[in-house]
């Protein structure tokens, strides 16, 4: 049972939502004590769904990820949410029909009776969402349907980084320059943050597609090519059987996980290909001689953005290391032996975004533009939309602008500081010379912005909307 006292001090909370994971944890503003939720297998929450056809009943959790493998056809396996919240496409089951929000729902309150069985009654009622940048603004949107069909309250959207960076930042509060590298599920993030006169502003960003999956393939086909050396299989492994692959690959990131805290594990699986059954022990030594190239990957990556960019070690303050592959003791000591720069942490790379996000809960920061949105007007100049350093929760105005030519469409071109086109809207019109059309710009509580646009001749129904997330966030921490 997780310690709460109920009678001392607030509990707030925050949620991270990545893609194989959801890490959950509260804060206590009087004892300034985090603590981190678990599944009943002592590990995050999973993000995976299984959907009976029959029925329509929803599963989830560790238990059910773990006899993934022997499900048949009976059953409808979502495999991430974070997949499907930026789908507007309903996934149907059956006779049955569930939207994103709705899955997403169920898997949240699911985590809220976790967490209320482990704390003896503590609802969450309100949190933080600590999200990533691969989060468009319908997948935001979806994430707050479901958190209201959830009963739950999203306070306030913040970016992983500056939640992962909040976690530990009474320890990194007077580092300028701090480097971010995230390496997760599916991508290595690397992000460079300025932390400056109360703000966190983003320098660069880049991104890698490689990440724990492709450890848990190297290592399933390392195993899978042991069974061909010793005549236990004929087939390469990309050409078996998908369902063979999937279980293999799905062992071996148990595997991995255990082989965080020991030094050896058994891989063990029922029918597996031409074998009656696979059983094998795998050893720390065997994972580190089969991820050595993917690390080598991750890390080349690493000093080629630096280098790209022109920026040495010499200046950045800090690395802030984030996400559940640095719990692999090898994974993290190669860095470090590259890259020296972390700081004092409490280690918990998986739960370092709910952990800001749930210290964030209790007062949190605002987002202000860190560069200009502008319209191209028909002889070529820009027009600025939404100016820098605005903020996000003032951003509202209403503009007029005119056609200046006979046409069915008018055009807008929306473009960034530099001049640099990052997306049109085409609005219909009448095509009158000089007919008006209204603009309305705002920000909503998802930190996007929008633009509408509809003839002054036309009605409602005939408006267009533009929605924007601002790059190079800029995030001014709360005041105590």
């Amino acid at each position: 049972m997780d310690s709460i006292n109920r009678n001392k001090g607030q509990y707030v909370f925050g949620i991270n939502i990545g893609y194989s994971s959801i890490t959950c944890s509260s804060y206590n503003n009087e004892t300034d004590k985090v603590l981190n939720f678990k599944d009943n297998q002592a590990t995050t929450f999973a993000t995976h769904v299984v959907i009976e056809k029959s029925s329509g009943q929803m599963l989830c959790g560790r238990d059910v990820l773990n006899d993934w493998d022997d499900l048949n056809s009976d059953y409808y396996v979502v495999s991430s949410i974070k997949k499907i919240l930026c789908d507007s496409k309903p996934v149907k089951v059956g006779s049955f029909e569930y939207t994103a929000s709705d899955i997403t729902a169920f898997l949240l309150n699911e985590l809220k009776e976790k967490v209320k069985n482990r704390t003896q009654g503590v609802l969450i009622e309100k949190a933080v969402f600590a999200i990533d940048n691969d989060f468009t603004p319908l997948a935001r949107k979806n994430l707050r349907e479901a958190a209201k069909k959830a009963k739950i309250e999203i306070i306030h959207m913040v970016h992983e980084c500056i939640a992962s960076i909040y976690s530990n930042f009474n320890n990194i509060k007077e580092l300028k320059n701090i480097l971010v590298i995230d390496w997760g599920a599916t991508s290595l993030s690397l992000m460079l943050i300025k932390n400056e006169g109360g703000f966190l502003q983003e320098v660069f960003q880049s991104q890698l597609n490689i990440g724990g999956d492709n450890i848990n393939e190297s290592l399933a086909k390392f195993i899978h090519n042991d069974l061909i050396l010793n005549g236990n299989a004929n087939k390469i492994f990309v050409d078996i059987d998908n369902n063979c692959r999937r279980k293999l690959i799905n062992k071996c990131e148990k595997i991995k996980r255990q082989l965080v805290k020991r030094a050896i594990s058994e891989l063990s699986i029922t029918n597996y290909g031409n074998t009656i059954g696979l059983r094998r022990h795998i050893t720390d030594e065997e994972l580190q001689q089969v991820i050595c190239p993917v690390v080598k990957k991750a890390i080349n990556f690493v000093e080629d953005t630096l280098k790209g960019y022109e920026i040495t070690l010499n200046d950045i303050s800090c690395i802030e290391f984030v996400g559940g592959n640095f719990n692999a003791p090898y994974i993290k000591q190669q860095f470090i032996n590259k890259f020296n720069k972390e700081v004092k942490s409490n280690n918990n790379y998986l739960y370092k975004a709910s952990m800001g996000a749930a210290k964030l809960a209790l007062l949190h920061g605002r987002y202000y533009t860190s560069n200009s949105l502008n319209v191209m007007l028909s002889e070529g100049t820009l027009f600025e939309l939404v100016s820098p350093n605005k903020d996000l929760d003032f951003i509202e105005d209403e503009l007029n602008f005119a056609v200046v030519e006979d046409c069915d469409d008018a055009y807008f071109i929306f473009c960034d500081s530099d001049g640099k086109q990052i997306g049109y809207m085409k609005v219909p019109v009448y095509g009158f010379f000089m007919e008006k059309i209204v603009v309305d710009i705002w920000a909503d509580n998802n930190n996007v912005v929008h633009v509408r646009a509809c003839s002054n001749r036309k009605t409602n129904e005939y408006a267009k909307e533009w929605q924007y997330i601002m790059p190079k966030f800029k995030y001014e921490l709360p005041k105590y």
